[in-house]
């Protein structure tokens, strides 16, 4: 799973992909060992993936002890805007925040858990966007006209909860950029 890291706050931002050895995962219609299921009641094809902070990692050039701490100021340095919700963890990943599926769930699971909708999409159940690698939950707000979308949250890879409550200009400045 992909992870950013700062030494030191506000510092050089250290990139890279965690593996995760000895980690259960489960292919479309397998058994899981605590028989998570999607929202119809079938097998989804899912990790079950550890907090794992601290790690160990040689990006700066020596092998550093990687804290979450490290991983929040990166995120935060990421997310420069946004309320940090929750701390650093590759527990989850986008997919499993956005759709409140209990693990790691890759992109070939997403439909199980979430319809396709449109932003405007009058409807009761949770909204999220799908842009082929990365999913952001979504609420909004419907008026006489037409409807705008006024808080986001996302997950993304190692960081913690991400949040923003916009305002009508800048949904379409910003948040439509991101094919929402």
């Amino acid at each position: 799973m992909p992870f950013r890291y700062q030494v030191a706050q506000g510092g050089t931002t250290f990139s890279g992909n965690y593996h995760f050895d000895n980690v259960f995962f489960t292919t479309s219609g397998a058994y899981c060992p605590a028989n998570h299921l999607d929202p119809d009641g079938n097998k989804y094809e899912h990790g079950h993936l550890p907090h794992n902070f601290p790690f160990s990692d040689n990006k700066s050039g020596f092998w550093l002890t990687v804290s979450e701490q490290w991983s929040d100021w990166a995120w935060d340095a990421y997310y420069t805007g946004y309320t940090r919700e929750s701390g650093s963890t590759f527990a989850k990943n986008c997919y499993a925040y956005a759709t409140g599926a209990p693990q790691v769930l890759f992109s070939s699971g997403y439909s199980q858990f979430t319809a396709a909708s449109s932003v405007c999409e009058n409807t009761t159940k949770g909204k999220s966007y799908e842009n082929s690698d990365h999913v952001i939950a979504f609420t909004v707000v419907f008026n006489e006209y037409s409807c705008d979308v006024k808080h986001t949250s996302e997950k993304n890879a190692s960081s913690g909860v991400y949040s923003k409550d916009w305002t009508w200009y800048a949904v379409v400045a910003s948040v439509r950029k991101n094919k929402l």
